[in-house]
């Protein structure tokens, strides 16, 4: 019987020792898609972009990565369509209005110098200049604010 304890221990072990192989080799896998998703958007990036001297790049994952070039940040991340994959470049901005960072899609240099001579407004901001409030409502909630403003108005 303890033959039989012995036995399934071992079997117990190999099962972890297979899983953390498992695990170990897809980390490494993770780790390699990443630096080569990473090189293929650098030389990307050159293409649109064109070359630049300072550049540094900071994997994220497999289909996204930093990339900061002569004090600009940027973030990197593969999209597709139906029938192609390509990747898509976004410029670290700060609102004109409140002073928040977040991303802005840029295609190209002068979409770059766009921003960076004329810096776009956050959505937050655009919500509250649109809709006086940041918070999203539903169609069904403007729906019924829109009706007691109505029946607001009949009543009087």
């Amino acid at each position: 019987m303890s033959e039989g304890k012995a036995d399934k221990m071992d079997l117990k072990e190999r099962a972890l020792q297979a899983s953390r192989e498992r695990y170990e080799k897809l980390e490494i896998e993770k780790l390699k898609a990443a630096d080569q998703f990473a090189q293929k958007a650098i030389k990307e990036f050159r293409g649109v972009f064109g070359d630049v001297e300072e550049l540094s790049v900071k994997e994220l994952s497999r289909v996204e990565c930093e990339i900061i070039a002569d004090g600009l940040k940027f973030r990197a991340r593969k999209e597709s369509s139906e029938y192609y994959i390509y990747i898509k470049f976004y410029l670290h901005v700060r609102c004109r209005k409140c002073g928040k960072w977040f991303t802005h899609p840029v295609q190209n240099l002068a979409d770059v110098g766009d921003l960076l001579s004329h810096p776009p407004v956050c959505e937050d901001c655009q919500m509250l200049a649109k809709y006086g409030t940041t918070e999203v409502k539903s169609e069904a909630e403007r729906v019924m604010e829109m009706l007691r403003e109505i029946i607001e108005i009949v009543s009087d």
